[in-house]
């Protein structure tokens, strides 16, 4: 992976994981610390932070003057974090990016269906192939096409070739965490589902594969969990 500022999503995944596997009354205070620097490097952590402070006062009903004090404080911190980035965020997801993104999904469909069809199933359509970018497609495929010019793949049948077995290698993991929550479903296993929250907003704005970068470690490592393995055991 080259270094970005996915470095800071990474780190903020990895915290979460930590709060996960090694459950203690201190670990998902050290998360959202450490999660809201972060969120000021990569605020695409916004969706998980906020999830982590419901989890916090879901978790947790007896707080001290003074640690009630500091959660307080770097609530109002996220708060003002989203609110900075809140008319970005409109824009991102309104921008027309690349071959794939709404404006061009819809225009695509009324080569076919009126306007009143085509709008709002682009809307339905949208995440759907977005999250098919995220799992398998290169930066330069959401911008000019699975067809990518040969300054940017030479060869397109390795470019095809790789793209899919991208987006097969991501989307088994994906199913094999998916049947591990729901086949023996608990509620608390639901929070393996958190850290995808990242990707919430490439759903309608720009997708590919480098938004999924830090969360292949922890995609990975669920896999290999035993089956009794016990989520949250100690809060």
């Amino acid at each position: 992976m080259k270094l970005d500022s996915n470095i800071f999503a990474t780190m903020g995944v990895s915290i979460y994981a930590l709060w996960i596997f090694y459950s203690n009354k201190y670990t998902l205070d050290l998360s959202i610390i450490l999660n809201v620097f972060s969120t000021l490097f990569r605020n695409a952590l916004i969706p998980l932070l906020w999830i982590q402070f419901f989890l916090i006062f879901l978790l947790k009903r007896d707080f001290k003057k003074l640690k009630l004090l500091g959660i307080f404080t770097l609530f109002l911190i996220t708060i003002f974090i989203t609110s900075s980035q809140v008319f970005y965020g409109v824009e991102y997801i309104s921008q027309n990016f690349g071959c794939y993104s709404l404006e061009n999904i819809d225009k695509f469909l009324q080569g076919t269906l009126s306007p009143t069809i085509s709008k709002p199933l682009s809307f339905i359509f949208t995440p759907i192939i977005h999250m098919i970018l995220n799992l398998g497609a290169r930066e330069a495929i959401a911008i000019y096409c699975l067809n990518l010019p040969s300054e940017y793949a030479a060869n397109s049948l390795i470019n095809l070739l790789t793209t899919i077995s991208f987006l097969f290698f991501h989307s088994f993991l994906l199913i094999r965490l998916l049947i591990y929550i729901f086949k023996n479903f608990q509620i608390r296993k639901l929070i393996l589902l958190f850290p995808f929250s990242i990707l919430l907003p490439t759903l309608y704005g720009t997708a590919h594969m480098r938004y999924l970068y830090p969360l292949l470690p922890f995609l990975i490592f669920v896999q290999f969990l035993p089956k009794n393995f016990k989520i949250l055991q100690k809060v």
